[in-house]
């Protein structure tokens, strides 16, 4: 593809840099390793604005990602946070379960092998090892989308790998195998090797056992063909992209990707180890007797938003109070201080979430009838949360519209304190139902000392998690700078400009 060099402008890719290659100075490169490139082109897309990204696109993006993550399986080994984010807000935009229903489309067809000869299976995904130099070495990794069993059963598989030696001038093929069984949503996998030479079979053989890396146990497959060796692999985490660094390390050789053979083994192996995040174990609501619901009825705060219900479960979300908080007044015109700390917000793991969420919101806007009776400003601490615990595009869409005039006229400010990117995405996501007034409220703030300069800090309650995140974030930042950049607002487009 040389004679395309002149204009490339830019390339994605979510596998390691082949190494010795050298960049071009007029091409901007994005590597990085995530299950699927769509993740990292959705990513471009949404930060450059969400307008970009309609409901097809969105949905075509989503769909590639599931499909190369095995539908964000983290025992299939090929899924990140990144490609959860991104499957997260792809799907807020073109709907989860539209999402899945083409995940199944397409998982059906490509693992429908029917019309395709063994020849054409060992074809169509094929990975050679290469030497440094990048030449073809004499070693092969072809992937299927059938069990083994299926495989040898069909006719002229013999043949088809005899012919595929010869065509590829190889002496040993490494034929993996991913498969679903009926009615099962977790792939299983199978490895086997065909050579006609027993010592380069054995050694390969040595190899992937290895360590127990990939967990083989031997499989017994009828004798119809003869120098094929077959096992299960417990360890479906292990892909192709484990076991091509760990037949360059027995070669002495560079892998296609470009991953020296001692540096692919360290990150295949961390790419297998289990993941190791703590889960926070969610509190169910209790469900109540008729009496003691009777009970609870004297639990229950009135609050005045028209068109919802009229009072607050009060017991629903006792453990979440903490949610909302009095921050004080600020300015000459004595604004009220309302504090939204989002570490409080429950898991989406938690029992009856969708009605806690609702008795939340009906809390928060009830709080902010009763402490700013005129103008206000509202602070929200964004740390301590995760992917578990933050509310969708569809939630927040639906309670924006619920907030009667007077409160998103009366709110003078909202800073947001400590924004993520992701947070950052699903804000530009909302954009088309929030208005540009309010819209032009919206202050990141990237740290306290920022906050400062707006509201009294020994007036708000600031949870534990942002004065942590504080901290990190100081250590990161120039010891030169003095003075802390001002509150950024987010950018408003030229239409609305004009229009405002």
């Amino acid at each position: 593809f040389n004679f395309l060099s002149g204009d490339v402008k830019e390339i994605i890719d979510h596998h390691q840099e082949r190494a010795g290659v050298e960049r071009s100075p007029d091409v901007s490169y994005t590597i990085e390793l995530v299950g699927s490139c769509c993740s990292l082109v959705a990513e471009k897309l949404l930060t450059a604005g969400a307008e970009r990204v309609d409901s097809s696109l969105a949905l075509i993006l989503l769909a590639t990602i599931l499909l190369d993550t095995i539908n964000l399986d983290a025992e299939a080994g090929r899924v990140t946070e990144k490609d959860k984010e991104m499957a997260d807000l792809l799907g807020e935009i073109c709907g989860q379960e539209k999402g899945q229903d083409v995940y199944g489309e397409l998982r059906s067809a490509k693992f429908d092998m029917k019309g395709l000869s063994c020849g054409q299976m060992l074809s169509q995904d094929y990975k050679p090892v290469q030497t440094a130099s990048g030449r073809n070495a004499n070693l092969g990794i072809s992937s299927i989308t059938t069990s083994l069993q299926d495989f040898i059963s069909r006719d002229n598989a013999q043949a088809a790998l005899d012919d595929f030696l010869t065509q590829e001038k190889l002496t040993c093929l490494v034929v993996m195998a991913i498969y679903f069984e009926k009615d099962s949503h977790s792939p299983k996998r199978q490895i086997a090797v065909y050579s006609k030479s027993s010592s380069d079979q054995q050694g390969v053989i040595s190899t992937l056992q290895s360590d127990n890396l990939l967990q083989l146990s031997s499989l017994q497959l009828p004798d119809s063909l003869v120098n094929f060796l077959a096992f299960d692999q417990a360890n479906r985490r292990a892909s192709r992209k484990v076991v091509l660094p760990l037949l360059a390390q027995k070669t002495s050789l560079q892998q296609s990707t470009g991953a020296v053979a001692g540096d692919g083994l360290a990150a295949s192996a961390a790419a297998v180890l289990p993941e190791s995040v703590p889960a926070r174990s969610p509190s169910p609501v209790p469900e109540y007797s008729p009496s003691e619901e009777a009970e609870s009825e004297r639990g229950h705060r009135a609050v005045g938003v028209e068109g919802i219900p009229p009072t607050v479960d009060m017991a629903a979300i006792e453990e979440y109070r903490h949610l909302v908080s009095h921050g004080g007044y600020r300015g000459a015109d004595n604004q009220a201080v309302i504090v939204l700390s989002a570490c409080y917000l429950p898991d989406k793991g938690v029992k009856n979430y969708t009605y806690i969420m609702d008795q939340l919101f009906l809390y928060t806007v009830s709080t902010i009838q009763h402490l700013a009776v005129d103008k206000f400003c509202m602070v929200y601490f964004n740390s301590g949360t995760g992917r578990n615990n933050t509310p969708g595009i569809s939630w927040l869409h639906k309670y924006y519209q619920c907030l009667d005039r007077r409160l998103r006229k009366n709110l003078q400010e909202l800073f947001i304190v400590h924004p993520t990117t992701r947070l950052k995405l699903l804000i530009h996501l909302s954009r088309p139902f929030i208005s540009t007034k309010f819209w032009r409220k919206l202050r990141f703030v990237d740290s306290l000392k920022m906050l400062g300069q707006s509201v009294k800090l020994e007036q708000v309650h600031i949870p534990p998690s942002a004065t942590l995140m504080d901290r990190e974030r100081a250590t990161r930042q120039s010891p030169t700078e003095e003075e802390p950049p001002q509150a950024a607002s987010p950018s408003v487009p030229a239409t609305d400009q004009a229009s405002t």
